[in-house]
C-alpha cells in the first residue's frame, strides 16, 4: 500500500481494535499504522473457517469473525462489548473446572495458555470443545493490551476420548500408559483405587512414589527391556495390594506413533491368584494320590477303578466293592456315611452286602462260577443296584448318626479321626446313636474315619456277618489304608466339581475378556475411521461443490462442442456420486440425529418402494407386497427409515440386474404385541457365505461404484430406534433382510 492511502485510512481505524501476526506479538503502534493492511486480514479473517477472536485485558471481545458468531449462534450484538465469561465460556466445565479462573490468568500469563482446549458453551445451551491457539498482543512498553484467539472445533475427538476412558474404566482389567522414561501418562479408574489415588494424580508419577524401591526397579527393568526389544511381553509376577501380595497376569506392550516409533508403554493386568491357588491344589492332590497308588501297590487295580472316575456315587459303590469283593479286602459287608456339617450329623449313602445268609449264598455261588476282574466286579455291581433298591440300601439311608457329644464313639471318629474295632458291641457307655447295633444286626464291626488332608469326610463301616470271621487289628489297619485312598477318591472328586465350577467361572471371565478386548479394537478403530472419514469429507466438499456448480453452469450455456457436453455431463454426474458418498462419509463419523415422531411405518415403506415403481416396469421386476392392515402407529423418525428402505430396495434392484433369473421383489411388514417386522426379500445374487460376517461393516463392498456405508449406516439408525436389523440367504437364491422395530419408543 502506498503512503497515501496510509494516511487516508489512519484516522477512521484508531479506534478499531488492532490485529496481530498469530506467529509474533506486535506493539501498538506498529498495529495502528496497519490501516488498509490491517482491514485487509480483517476480511480475509472473515473467510477462514477457524474461530477468530480479539480480547482486551478485561476479557471483553472486540471482535469474532462471521464463522465464530455461526458457529456459536450469536450475532455480532450480543457478543462484541460482552466478557467472554457468561457468553462463549460458562464459568466451569461439565467436570467443574474454573474457567473463570482460566481465562482472569491468560491475561497476567499467556505465555501459558499458547495451546489450550477447553469446554465452551454455544447460544442454546450445548456444550463443545475448542482448541485455542492465543497470543499475546503488547504496546510499545511490552504491557498486554488484547489477546488475539484462533479456536477450531474438536468436539467429536474429545467425545471420542471421553467415551473411550469410559469403555476403559468399565473392563475388570487394571490399564495404565507410560512414557519412555516410566512416567505415568494415565490409567483406568480401577488400577488408580488399587493405590489408593485418583485418575489424575497418577499423571506425572513414576513406580517410585507408588511400590516399594525393589519393586519400582523391577517394573523400570520390564518396561525398559520391553521398550528397547519392540515386543509384547506376558507373564506372571506377584503384586502388592491391600497389604497382601497376589499374583497377576500382566501384558507389557510397546506403543508406536504412526511412523512406527515407539512413544511409551501400555500394561494391562488381572488378578490369577485364586487360579494359581487351584492349580497348585490340584497338583498337591495329584501328587498325594500318585504316593498313596505307590503305597497301595495291593490295591492298585481299585486304585486304578478309583481315579477312573469323578463322578461321587460311582467312586461310593468303588469303595464298597473294594471293602467288600473276595480278592481285596473281603469283608462281607460296608456301609458309607457322609458328614453332613451343616447338620452336624453322619448320614447313611451307600452300602452293600447281603442282609441274610440265604441271599449271601446265593450271591456268593454265582460270584464263584465267574470270574471278575475290580471293574468288571463294579460294573455289575452297578448295574444290579440301577435295577433293584436293594434292603441294604434301603436300611443305610435311614441311619442319621447324631454328633452331640464329644464324648461319643462316634464324634471321636469325626473329631479325633479315630478307628474303632469292636468286638461285642459298643463297651462306652456314651452312644448318640443307641440303635445302631439292633439296625446294623451284628456287634462286631471296624469302624474307621474318611479324612483327606486333616479333615473328616465320613465314616467306613465294615463286618463279617454272615461269616462271623474275626476282624483283627490288622484288618482295621488295612481298612484305614483303603480308606485313605477312598477319602482322596472323594476329597479329588469334590475338588473337581469345584474346579469345574472354577473353570466354568475362568471360562466366562476370559470369554468376557475377550469380547472387552474386541470391542475396545473395534472401537478404536471405528473411531479413527470416523474421525478420519470426517476430516476427509471436510476437506473434499467445499471444492468439490465448487466443480461441479461451474460445471453445471457451463452445460447449461450449451455453447460448447457436443463432445465437450458430454465431458461436461460426466463430471457433473460423477461429481453427484462424489457428493453422495461425502454425505455418507459424514453420516457415518457421527451418530444419526432421530427424531422420532407418530408415523405408519407401512407409509413409511410404501413411499420408498414408489420411487422405484418406474425401475421395476422398465426391468420386468414383479413386485410383491403383504402389509399388516392393522399395523399400529410407531414413534420413528420416517426420514431416517425411509434413507434405511431406500438402501435396501436399491440393493435388492441392483442384486436382480445381476443374475439373469427371474427378478421378483417381496416387501411384507407384520406386527406382534411388542415389535413390528418388515421384510425385504429379493431374488437376486445373493450375499457370499465368505462376506456374511462383513456386509454391515463400514466401507465393506463388492460394488464398483459403492462407498460401503450403505448397510453400515442402515444398521446405525435401526440401532437408534432401538430395533435390529438381521438377514438370511433365500432360498433358492436372493437374499432377505428383516428390520425388527419396537412398538413402546
Amino acid at each position: 500500500m502506498n503512503d497515501q492511502q496510509d494516511s487516508s485510512q489512519s484516522s477512521t481505524r484508531q479506534t478499531s481494535p488492532p490485529y496481530a501476526s498469530p506467529g509474533r506479538d506486535a506493539n501498538t503502534s506498529d498495529l495502528i499504522q496497519m490501516s488498509d493492511c490491517a482491514l485487509d486480514r480483517c476480511q480475509l479473517l472473515q473467510s477462514l473457517n477457524s474461530i477468530i477472536l480479539l480480547l482486551d485485558v478485561n476479557h471483553t471481545m472486540l471482535f469474532i469473525n462471521h464463522f465464530g458468531l455461526d458457529f456459536f449462534g450469536y450475532t455480532s450484538d450480543e457478543l462484541i462489548g460482552h466478557n467472554v465469561v457468561g457468553t462463549i465460556v460458562p464459568e466451569t466445565d461439565s467436570a467443574g473446572k474454573d474457567l473463570t479462573a482460566m481465562i482472569a490468568d491468560i491475561s497476567t500469563h499467556p505465555e501459558n495458555y499458547s495451546s489450550n482446549e477447553n469446554e465452551n458453551i454455544c447460544h442454546d445451551g450445548r456444550r463443545v470443545w475448542i482448541t485455542w491457539t492465543n497470543r499475546a498482543l503488547r504496546d510499545e512498553t511490552g504491557t498486554v493490551r488484547y489477546i488475539l484467539c484462533v479456536g477450531n472445533d474438536i468436539t467429536a475427538r474429545k467425545t471420542s476420548e471421553l467415551n473411550y476412558k469410559a469403555l476403559l474404566d468399565n473392563v475388570p482389567q487394571r490399564i495404565y500408559f507410560k512414557d519412555l522414561n516410566s512416567v505415568y501418562l494415565s490409567c483406568n479408574t480401577h488400577y488408580a483405587e488399587d493405590l489408593g489415588i485418583s485418575p489424575e494424580e497418577i499423571t506425572g508419577r513414576t513406580d517410585d512414589d507408588l511400590f516399594p524401591e525393589k519393586l519400582a526397579q523391577k517394573y523400570r527393568t520390564d518396561d525398559q527391556r520391553i521398550i528397547q526389544s519392540n515386543s509384547i511381553e506376558n507373564f506372571e509376577e506377584p503384586y502388592p495390594l491391600h497389604g497382601k501380595i497376589i499374583t497377576i497376569n500382566t501384558v507389557k506392550s510397546p506403543v508406536r506413533n504412526d511412523e512406527g516409533i515407539v512413544t511409551g508403554i501400555l500394561g494391562v493386568f488381572w488378578d490369577i491368584t485364586k487360579k494359581k491357588q487351584i492349580e497348585n491344589e490340584k497338583r498337591s492332590i495329584e501328587k498325594a494320590l500318585e504316593t498313596n497308588t505307590a503305597f497301595l501297590s495291593i490295591k492298585n487295580e481299585i486304585s486304578a477303578l478309583l481315579l477312573s472316575s469323578r463322578e461321587l456315587n460311582e467312586i461310593l459303590h468303588m469303595i464298597l466293592i473294594g471293602v467288600t469283593a473276595n480278592t481285596a479286602l473281603g469283608f462281607n459287608r460296608a456301609f458309607l456315611f457322609l458328614l453332613n456339617k451343616e447338620t452336624g450329623q453322619l448320614e447313611g449313602r451307600v452300602a452293600t452286602g447281603p442282609m441274610t445268609r440265604d441271599e449271601a449264598h446265593t450271591t456268593w455261588d454265582r460270584l464263584a462260577q465267574q470270574d471278575h476282574s475290580m471293574s468288571e466286579l463294579f460294573y455289575l455291581r452297578k448295574a444290579e443296584t440301577a435295577l433293584i433298591d436293594e434292603p441294604i440300601q434301603l436300611l443305610v439311608r435311614q441311619m442319621k448318626i447324631p454328633l452331640t457329644d464329644p464324648g461319643s464313639i462316634f464324634s471321636q471318629l469325626v473329631h479325633l479321626q479315630k478307628s474303632f474295632n469292636i468286638q461285642g458291641g459298643l463297651k462306652s457307655p456314651i452312644n448318640d446313636y443307641p440303635d445302631f447295633i439292633k439296625q446294623l444286626g451284628t456287634d462286631t464291626f471296624a469302624l474307621v474315619p474318611l479324612t483327606a488332608r486333616d479333615t473328616t469326610l465320613g465314616m467306613l463301616v465294615a463286618d463279617n456277618l454272615i461269616t462271623g470271621k474275626p476282624i483283627s487289628d490288622q484288618d482295621v489297619q488295612v481298612l484305614c489304608d483303603f480308606a485313605n485312598l477312598a477319602s482322596l477318591a472323594i476329597a479329588n472328586s469334590r475338588l473337581y466339581e469345584q474346579l469345574q465350577t472354577n473353570f466354568d467361572e475362568l471360562s466366562r471371565t476370559n470369554q468376557e475378556l475377550a469380547e472387552s478386548q474386541e470391542m475396545l479394537v473395534r472401537y478404536e478403530r471405528l473411531s479413527a475411521v470416523g474421525a478420519v472419514a470426517a476430516q476427509v469429507a471436510h476437506d473434499i466438499r467445499n471444492p468439490l461443490t465448487a466443480i461441479g456448480g461451474f460445471a453445471r453452469r457451463i452445460l447449461k450455456q450449451k455453447n460448447d462442442t457436443q463432445p465437450n457436453q458430454n465431458y461436461l455431463g460426466i463430471i457433473v454426474q460423477e461429481v453427484d456420486r462424489m457428493e453422495r458418498i461425502l454425505s455418507d462419509l459424514l453420516s457415518f463419523s457421527k451418530p444419526p440425529d432421530i427424531v422420532k415422531a407418530p408415523s405408519d411405518i407401512n407409509t413409511v415403506l410404501l413411499d420408498t418402494v414408489a420411487i422405484y415403481r418406474p425401475e421395476f416396469e422398465q426391468n420386468a421386476i414383479e413386485y410383491y407386497e403383504k402389509l399388516e392392515p392393522d399395523m399400529p402407529g410407531i414413534a420413528v423418525d420416517a426420514v431416517q427409515m425411509q434413507r434405511v428402505f431406500d438402501n435396501l430396495v436399491k440393493n435388492a434392484l441392483e442384486a436382480m440386474q445381476e443374475t439373469k433369473l427371474k427378478a421378483r421383489l417381496t416387501v411384507t411388514s407384520e406386527y406382534d404385541a411388542d415389535t413390528v417386522s418388515i421384510t425385504i426379500n429379493d431374488t437376486g445374487s445373493g450375499i457370499k457365505a465368505r462376506d456374511a460376517d462383513k456386509i454391515f461393516d463400514p466401507f465393506f463392498t463388492n460394488k464398483a461404484n459403492g462407498s460401503g456405508l450403505g448397510l453400515t449406516l442402515a444398521a446405525q439408525v435401526v440401532k437408534a430406534h432401538g430395533g435390529t436389523i438381521t438377514y438370511y440367504a433365500h432360498e433358492p437364491h436372493g437374499t432377505c433382510f428383516i428390520i425388527t422395530l419396537p412398538v413402546s419408543p
